[in-house]
C-alpha cells in the first residue's frame, strides 16, 4: 500500500515542538497537534485541507 504524503516537517526552518510549516508562509510553524482539528491555524487554512487531513488519517 502507498500514501502520498502532503505534508512535511520542516526542521530546518521550524522549532522541533512547532515542525509543521505552512506553505508560502516562511515564519508560520505549527504544532502536528493543530493540524486537522477543525481550527485554521495557517493564513490560507491548509492545516484544514481534505485531502491533507484525510492523507493523515490513512498514515
Amino acid at each position: 500500500m502507498t500514501f502520498l504524503l502532503l505534508f512535511s516537517v520542516d526542521s530546518e526552518r521550524c522549532h522541533p515542538t512547532e515542525p509543521f510549516r505552512c506553505p508560502g508562509q516562511e515564519n508560520v510553524c505549527i504544532s502536528i497537534q493543530y493540524l486537522c482539528d477543525g481550527a485554521r491555524d495557517c493564513k490560507d487554512g491548509y492545516d484544514e485541507d481534505p485531502s491533507l487531513c484525510t492523507a493523515a488519517l490513512e498514515l
